[in-house]
């Protein structure tokens, strides 16, 4: 392991007694292990499903807003969740939601994408777009501004946050002003001096080079790899001009953290207007354990999109 020396205080007295990710568990097993809410109770949000269609698959998305203090045409965060393309919820970052709704004053979209491995790329980012297509074509009913519109997701969900983002410029629209992936997951090649720094001896708790693999290669399939497209892995993506003004936060021990410096470093050199957050002494996915830091860092996402909205009316 690590030494401790380099988590937060925090951290060094748990590190010890986290579980170690496994990836071979079966994925189906893992997907039936039910999440706890992490609403209020009572929530201060409402919360509903509706469905859509791509092609003839008809999609969940689930929405989330403040019981109180919101406007009457709010701006909308379409999120993208993670779960390494293969497990996770619209559900699972409710907690998060309910301040983005609350304290942003947002309404909150999270789409149920279809996942690998039974639905490799292209399926889930063609799901994530068509969620977006959808939500501008009905976002009056859905009582939201259709021209703010912005889009974010944590690790494979960043990554799809990304590259719809990056597909709707191409296609061009819908308009997305905003992007806020949180430690994307960028690049399959897996070879960067983190990844090979944050292997499971070192860091076994957390998502790691060896989980990180065992994800790739689950989303990607059969697809031949000297032919990956930079719509699966944006971080080959050559040109980033005329992508949203973006947020991008990282742990300084987590796994993504070179390929999302990388990408910061070219997105300023494409003109996007850019804001990176190198988070000190912590880990892939430490938002989850409820610490100290952990509602510092949710604090700073409220900031971020209180700021992105303001400056986008």
């Amino acid at each position: 392991m690590l030494d401790k020396k380099r988590f937060l205080p925090e951290f060094r007295r748990i590190v010890d007694t986290l579980p170690k990710m496994d990836t071979s568990v079966p994925v189906e097993l893992i997907r039936q292990v039910p999440l706890p809410s992490g609403l209020s109770n009572p929530p201060l949000v409402d919360f509903w499903d509706e469905t859509f269609n791509n092609g003839d698959i008809r999609l969940r998305m689930r929405f989330y807003r403040s019981k109180e203090n919101l406007d009457k045409n709010p701006g909308l965060l379409y999120w993208t969740h993670g779960g390494g393309m293969s497990i996770g919820t619209p559900e699972m970052d409710d907690g998060m939601f309910e301040r983005f709704a609350t304290e942003a004053g947002l309404i909150i979209a999270s789409i149920e994408y279809r996942l690998a491995p039974e639905h490799p790329y292209p399926i889930p980012l063609e799901d994530c777009y068509a969620g977006l297509v959808w939500l501008a074509n009905n976002a009056k009913r859905l009582g939201f501004d259709e021209n703010q519109i912005a889009i974010g997701g944590a690790s494979a969900g960043g990554n799809l946050a990304i590259s719809t983002a990056l597909m709707a410029r191409d296609k061009g629209g819908p308009n997305i002003f905003f992007q806020m992936p949180l430690c994307p997951m960028l690049n399959y090649k897996n070879n960067a001096p983190a990844n090979e720094e944050f292997t499971e001896d070192a860091i076994p708790f957390s998502w790691n080079r060896e989980a990180n693999a065992f994800a790739w290669n689950q989303y990607l399939g059969n697809l031949e790899r000297d032919k990956v497209p930079y719509y699966a892995s944006p971080a080959l993506a050559e040109d980033l001009r005329g992508l949203p003004k973006t947020y991008i936060a990282v742990g300084e021990l987590d796994v993504f953290r070179d390929e999302n410096l990388d990408f910061v470093m070219r997105l300023c050199q494409a003109a996007v207007d850019v804001e990176f957050h190198l988070y000190h002494g912590v880990f892939h996915g430490f938002e989850q354990y409820g610490l100290p830091s952990t509602k510092k860092v949710i604090d700073e996402y409220v900031r971020v999109l209180k700021e992105a909205f303001a400056e986008g009316q």
